[in-house]
């Protein structure tokens, strides 16, 4: 079975509203520890046999000290072969399952306010992205592409200091090999990010991947239960499961993501709570539920700005939902146009979120 690409997931996402976010890539993975020198071998002992030499020592994994190289054993009467000398230590990667501890300070401050009436699309409202230069101070030409990449556009604006204290976590910025500054977009405190937990909740969808809390930490909501679905006439269980959680005070949302377990056919569906009112919120252009099937997006249920959903449960925090939806023919194109259909009914939704 073919694997869903990581690009073609990635569409996916955008096309569904609220599920969007900017983050930063994974940062740059420690460099392998230096082997360990090949150990000498044993000197020959008196009408002994020869000493076999000592192993070569292992070379140092990512972020990890190379093992002690073997020791040479001990011929008859003859001396002990020396060990292999410890390897390098791997360096630390910069954003791998333990990211680094925001730094303090910064060389570089733009603060991105989206107010908090327009926060729900992006799922944070306060965003301030703090830049060190790697080898400060900034040069002229790293400082005016900071400048001008303070955006989004009328949200972003050039301050002197993102205070840690109002911060609930961060997002680790993209970064190359050949970059010359690392920068932490930090997450702050608002209606929709109250916290941590929040973060955590809603990471994917605030970060476009790895969340950490300040002190490095990786934030990482588990998401446990089951999914099943009726695709082309065919019941199917989704036992890969990615979910968000968010709530402004005024509505909140699930969004799941489910695959196959031969991952060749996901579903992305979003389902909101506003009042005691429940639905799948979208319309034809931007829908709420998209299908993929190996590599193709059907994305635009004909039925999109009233896909039939029953929801018997909904908690806050992630503690739980409990539903079903019958999407029925899904195309390519909106207006039913454009490759499939693929019909899709009989879904249930039965999973529960561990911050």
């Amino acid at each position: 079975m073919a694997r869903l690409s990581s690009l073609a997931l990635a569409s996916l996402v955008s096309l569904v509203p609220g599920c969007g976010g900017g983050g930063g890539t994974t940062g740059t993975a420690g460099a392998t520890g230096t082997a360990g020198s090949t150990n000498a071998a044993g000197a020959t002992g008196t009408a002994g046999s020869t000493n076999a030499a000592g192993a070569t020592g292992t070379a140092g994994s990512t972020n990890a000290a190379g093992a002690t190289g073997t020791a040479g054993s001990t011929g008859t009467a003859g001396a002990t072969a020396t060990a292999g000398a410890t390897g390098t230590a791997g360096a630390t990667g910069a954003a791998g399952a333990m990211g680094m501890p925001v730094p303090a300070g910064g060389d570089h401050f733009c603060r991105i306010d989206v107010t908090e009436a327009g926060a729900w699309p992006f799922g944070a409202q306060i965003k301030c992205r703090v830049t060190f230069a790697k080898k400060p101070p900034l040069t002229t030409a790293e400082k005016a592409a900071l400048d001008y990449n303070c955006d989004p556009k009328p949200y972003a604006m050039l301050v002197t200091e993102c205070p840690r204290t109002e911060a609930v976590g961060y997002c680790l910025g993209v970064e190359s090999p050949i970059a010359t500054t690392r920068t932490y977009t930090l997450v702050n405190k608002s209606a929709i990010n109250p916290d941590t937990t929040s973060l955590s909740l809603n990471g994917p969808g605030i970060c476009g991947g790895q969340a950490y809390d300040l002190a490095g930490n990786p934030l990482n909501a588990k998401c446990t239960g089951t999914v099943k679905a009726t695709i082309d006439g065919t019941p199917l269980e989704f036992p890969n499961l990615l979910c968000w959680y968010k709530n402004d005070g005024t509505k909140a949302l699930y969004f799941v993501q489910a695959q196959t377990a031969a991952r060749d056919k996901s579903f992305n569906i979003n389902v909101q709570q506003m009042g005691t009112t429940y639905s799948v919120p979208g319309n034809a252009l931007s829908p709420g539920f998209g299908y993929l099937q190996g590599n193709a997006t059907f994305a635009f249920p004909t039925n999109a700005d009233s896909i039939p959903l029953d929801v018997t449960k909904f908690m806050a925090s992630g503690a739980g939902l409990v539903a079903t939806f019958s999407p029925g023919d899904v195309y390519s194109q909106p207006g039913g146009k454009g490759a499939g259909p693929h019909t899709i009914t009989a879904g249930s939704i039965d999973i529960v979120m561990t911050p």
